[in-house]
């Protein structure tokens, strides 16, 4: 479902820009990769049923789904990429998916370390 939504939410953004172009409102999106939060926390805890399940180990579970090797994706990286597009720097910009997941949608790699039936 949760698929289904983002795209709807890319629709709505490039139909607002479309829109709002000729005010001169920019209108852009962030679309980041899994990222640990409280919330991604607490569904792992009740899926894997260990309600001591340490962050570290989500963590370590998204970074290998991620493909740019020696970088763990944080709320801090998703807050940057809004700053950016809340900033002067990006004045021009409008219409953006700005994609937050280190390469991971570029390439067909996303569960590369994972092995299934061995």
């Amino acid at each position: 479902m949760a698929y289904v939504v983002s795209h709807a939410v890319l629709g709505i953004m490039r139909a607002a820009c479309s829109d709002l172009g000729q005010y001169g409102i920019q209108v852009n999106c962030v679309s980041p990769c899994a990222v640990v939060t409280p919330l991604a926390l607490s569904f792992f805890r009740k899926a894997f049923s260990d309600p001591l399940l340490p962050k570290e180990s989500i963590q370590d579970i998204f970074d290998k789904s991620h493909i740019l090797e020696g970088h763990s994706l944080s709320t801090l990286d998703i807050a940057c990429a809004a700053l950016y597009l809340a900033s002067d720097d990006s004045k021009f910009v409008s219409g953006l998916n700005l994609v937050v997941d280190g390469g991971t949608s570029s390439t067909s790699q996303m569960f590369k370390h994972l092995t299934f039936g061995k």
